[in-house]
């Protein structure tokens, strides 16, 4: 992830396709992040919303992370 600026840190997956595919899973384990996607932000430039706020606590951003990860890899998406 981004050096954060803001409460709000954007994960650019690209594809509109894998970025509901990946809110999809996380709110399947209970964690709410949305899929941007065209019109909102340019095609091909689709991300995932991530809001942090005071609550959440080391192990609620590990375990999103984790979740992310496990999605990516099922989905047979590589980082970066």
């Amino acid at each position: 992830l981004p050096e954060p600026q803001s409460p709000i840190l954007p994960l650019v997956v690209g594809s509109e396709v894998v970025s509901v595919e990946l809110s999809d899973a996380l709110r399947s384990a209970g964690i709410l992040v949305p899929a941007i996607r065209f019109p909102t932000v340019p095609r091909d430039k689709a991300r995932l919303r991530i809001t942090l706020t005071a609550g959440h606590r080391r192990e609620d951003v590990e375990r999103l992370l984790a979740v992310i990860a496990e999605a990516m890899q099922r989905l047979g998406i590589r980082p970066g």
